[in-house]
C-alpha cells in the first residue's frame, strides 16, 4: 500500500507538475544566482513555498528544492535565489553570465509548511543551536 501511494504521487508530480521553462533568465549575483521565469500554465498567485529545479546544462539528473517567490508586480513571473554553497550551486554560479536565458525544468509548486505564517501579523519563533542546549524564543512582526 505504501509503495502504491508513493508511486502514484511520483507519477502525478512527474506528469502534471513538471514544467519545462524554455526561457529562464539567470542573473549572477555576488555569491549566488537569481533565476527569473514566467509562471507555467496553471500556476496561480496563491501562496506557494518551494519548487524542485533541474538545470540540465549543469546536471541532467539532479533536482534541487528552492523557495520560490512570485513577483507581485503583475508580470506573472517568479524568482528563485540560489546561494553558491556547494558543488552544484558553485557550478551554476561559475557557468552563468549576466542576463543569460537558458531552459530549465521546474517541478511544483509545493506548499511550504511555513506558508500559513503569512496569515498572521505576529509570529513566535523558536530557535536552537545545534551544539548547545541553549534555546531562544523571540517574536517578530510580519511585514508583507
Amino acid at each position: 500500500t505504501t509503495m502504491l501511494v508513493y508511486g502514484t504521487d511520483f507519477m502525478y508530480c512527474k506528469f502534471s507538475r513538471t514544467h519545462r521553462i524554455e526561457s529562464c533568465k539567470f542573473l549572477r549575483l555576488g555569491n549566488g544566482t537569481q533565476i527569473t521565469f514566467a509562471n507555467p500554465k496553471g500556476w496561480s498567485d496563491r501562496k506557494i513555498g518551494y519548487i524542485n529545479v533541474c538545470i540540465p546544462w549543469i546536471s541532467k539528473t539532479q533536482w534541487h528544492p528552492f523557495s520560490v517567490y512570485i513577483n507581485r508586480d503583475g508580470s506573472s513571473t517568479s524568482n528563485v535565489c540560489i546561494m553558491n554553497s556547494g558543488d552544484w550551486t558553485g557550478a551554476l554560479h561559475a557557468a552563468v553570465e549576466h542576463g543569460e536565458s537558458r531552459p530549465v525544468w521546474v517541478q511544483g509548486p509545493f506548499v511550504s509548511p511555513y506558508s500559513a505564517s503569512l496569515d498572521f501579523s505576529s509570529l513566535v519563533l523558536v530557535t536552537t543551536r545545534v551544539f548547545s542546549l541553549q534555546t531562544k524564543t523571540f517574536q517578530c512582526k510580519v511585514v508583507v
